[in-house]
């Protein structure tokens, strides 16, 4: 039985741990901002998640790279109402193919 790890795992692993310490990093932001706790700071995350279609860890992405820095330039409320952006997200695309072509309007003359 070969018991060594393969490359692919050792991949794999540091690729979950680089995702996990992302979204560990942007749930204490959304702590620190919203002044919640570590569980309710998540549930908000996952809730977004769900809400505009992207995966926790691209929200949490966002989180950490599109939030201004702590250069002291903006206030908590500044800095709340970025991550309020953050969080809502732009919203989901729309799906052409649901929608049929309607052609003129009566109301077009």
């Amino acid at each position: 039985m070969d018991t060594e790890p393969k490359p692919s795992d050792g991949v794999e692993r540091c690729a979950f741990e680089a995702t996990r310490a992302v979204t560990e990093q942007a749930k204490g932001i959304v702590m620190l901002l919203y002044g919640i706790g570590e569980e309710r700071a998540f549930q908000l995350m996952r809730s977004s998640s769900r809400n505009t279609d992207v995966r926790v860890h691209d929200l949490a992405q966002r989180i950490v790279t599109e939030l201004p820095g702590s250069g002291g330039q903006h206030t908590v409320g500044q800095l709340r109402a970025e991550l309020d952006r953050i969080m809502l997200g732009p919203p989901p695309p729309r799906d052409s193919s649901a929608t049929t072509p309607l052609g003129p309007t009566r109301d077009a003359r």
